[in-house]
């Protein structure tokens, strides 16, 4: 009986399809456990993707046609799942992930052989599509855009650029900040903190006007051109929209920066760099705290920002809160830094309204990628090299852990939550978990215990943040609510002042036939005007102040805070029964019955 291939096995069948008669039958894989087979196999298809990647020349003037252009994108595609793979079964075959647990990486020779092929099938695409000419692309020194992020299987990640190009070119910068000695893809960023954490409960919380600084440079050497972030959240109910802000300084203000010191001169954007060292970094206290470092192949037209999907691969972190200064010259130490096992796939948007076209929607469905709302390389950072400082961790941490040291006996008894990366896909292995988020937004929990959730085997407990979305509308529903209550206070007021001028209105409608000594008895009618009128004010005050509670709680995004008046309408409700029971009584009692 025979059974389904396995994705592996369908990479290799792929591969040799498309090659065999070219350069031959790819690598045999070795059998048994000898580390010297393994290392000799990979840098055997090391070796095979190098050939076939020199294989697949492209001149546009040559390859004038789409379906030629498809062609050697499909061969693209196919080789870069199935270096993947071929990588991911040389690490266990070495026992790499189940001693060290680290992600599968493209080799650095291999890895720049990819980016170089993809930026000529960019440029070929270009040509034939017809693009504009002769534009350079200068980055914004603000943003606002609507950003939606994906995690991606590093199996998909030459596949899923093959299919993005075909409609968006990879953009290529060459202006003042670049250094053409300099691998530009490579993005370093140091982010600045306080001791509490300040800036990262505001931004997990999502706080109204909750801002995030850092210093990003472009390339792995020594930075010479260094821009001072800012970016600043703004809730969908406000009327600004979330921004990014950025200016250049030099590389010796940014280590002053860093360090928490006033730089002695700031150049580029003066006005900008002081007001967020005076706000943010001297009034919070603020320092070097973490290190990120990844590289980012973006799509995006020259001429214009409306639509930019960037990918980003080998994501790391590292600790930097006791360099000060040194976190801006010292590069990240690859021996000391965290990684990231999956690619970051980011769709930003220019207007917060629009919808994603209708081709980039299939080009995502058509891939194993799961989206993870709000997902922060900061925040995940954080919680990652920090974890006892932190009140809650983000409500996707953990989803992206496996389960390493498994006997391969026992590998069928691991539930979902548990299961290996060998013997299940990355949406088998993700989806579980990103459902367990999914399932506590839907049921409004504030939090989730970390044993509810996929773990981290090296995490402590901790509650997760589990982000609520807040509409305008709910804000609109609170104040309608105001104005209501509003509405039948000032009705029970004009009541009261009925009620206590009724005496002058009846002297007004005594006839003068009437006989001497005929007087209506109006008591009881002031009376209660003179309880109405104090209570119908207490229900002014009373409607303003659940509004006040209200709007803040929504503002906090608080899911178990009960919105519902549990006190309001019972109290409204008794002190109009007593109001009129009282009314009803006193004016029977004014009644002279036996004279009617």
């Amino acid at each position: 009986m025979m059974t389904a291939m396995t994705m592996v096995e369908v990479d290799i069948e792929a591969v040799a399809k498309a090659y065999a008669g070219v350069i031959g039958e790819p690598p045999s894989v070795p059998l048994g456990d000898d580390a010297r087979a393994w290392r000799a196999f990979h840098d055997e298809v090391t070796r095979y993707v190098t050939r076939a990647l020199d294989f697949e020349k492209m001149d546009a003037v040559e390859h004038k046609r789409v379906e030629d252009l498809d062609a050697i994108g499909t061969r693209v595609a196919t080789l870069g799942r199935y270096f993947a793979s071929q990588t991911s079964r040389v690490e266990d075959g070495l026992g790499a992930r189940a001693s060290l647990g680290v992600p599968r990486m493209y080799g650095e020779t291999v890895m720049e052989a990819f980016n170089l092929k993809l930026k000529e099938l960019s440029r070929a695409f270009k040509v034939v599509r017809g693009d504009v000419k002769h534009l350079q692309w200068s980055p914004p020194s603000k943003f606002e855009r609507r950003t939606i992020k994906y995690w991606v299987d590093e199996r998909d990640v030459v596949p899923l650029q093959v299919a993005l190009l075909k409609h968006l070119p990879i953009l290529e910068f060459h202006g003042d900040d670049a250094d053409a000695n300099q691998d530009n893809s490579l993005i370093t960023s140091v982010y600045l903190e306080n001791a509490s954490f300040e800036a990262y409960h505001a931004r997990l919380h999502r706080e109204q006007g909750a801002t995030l600084v850092r210093c990003r440079w472009y390339g792995g050497g020594d930075p010479v051109n260094v821009f001072l972030e800012r970016k600043t959240h703004h809730e969908s109910w406000s009327t600004e929209k979330s921004v990014k802000e950025r200016c250049r300084v030099t590389r010796d203000d940014a280590v002053m920066l860093v360090s928490g010191s006033k730089p002695t001169n700031i150049a580029g954007d003066e006005n900008l760099a002081r007001e967020i060292y005076e706000r943010e970094i001297d009034a919070r206290r603020m320092s070097a705290c973490l290190m990120t470092r990844y590289r980012r192949v973006a799509f995006q037209r020259d001429e214009s920002n409306e639509i930019r999907i960037s990918l980003d691969t080998e994501l790391r972190w590292q600790d930097v809160r006791t360099l000060g200064s040194c976190a801006i010259a010292r590069p990240l130490d690859d021996s000391r830094a965290h990684v990231f096992r999956y690619a970051v796939l980011e769709i930003k948007l220019a207007y917060a309204d629009e919808a994603p076209p209708g081709w980039l929607d299939a080009i995502v469905r058509s891939f194993d990628v799961v989206e993870v709302y709000k997902f922060s390389k900061y925040q995940h950072g954080c919680a990652l090299l920090y974890p006892n400082a932190l009140q809650k961790f983000p409500h996707w941490y953990g989803c992206d852990a496996v389960v390493v040291n498994v006997p391969k006996a026992q590998q069928h008894d691991v539930d979902m939550g548990e299961r290996s990366e060998s013997s299940s896909s990355f949406n088998e292995l993700v989806r579980a978990a990103v459902a367990t988020i999914k399932t506590c937004r839907r049921s409004d929990t504030k939090s989730v215990d970390a044993s509810t959730t996929l773990m981290r085997g090296d995490a402590p407990s901790r509650l997760r943040h589990v982000p609520v979305k807040v509409e305008p509308k709910t804000f609109f529903a609170n104040e309608r609510t105001l104005l209501q209550w509003l509405s039948m206070s000032i009705l029970l007021l004009f009541l009261a002042l009925g009620l206590l001028s009724m005496e002058r209105g009846a002297a007004a409608v005594i006839p003068s036939t009437a006989p001497t000594g005929t007087s209506f008895n109006t008591l009881p009618s002031a009376i209660c005007g003179l309880i109405l009128a104090p209570i119908s004010i207490l229900f002014m005050l009373y409607a303003l102040w659940t509004y006040i509670i209200r709007a803040r709680r929504i503002a906090r995004r608080e899911p178990s805070a009960r919105y519902d008046d549990m006190y309001g309408p019972v109290a409204l409700v008794a002190l109009l029964v007593i109001i009129a029971i009282a009314t009803v009584t006193l004016t029977s009692a004014s009644i002279d019955w036996r004279n009617m």
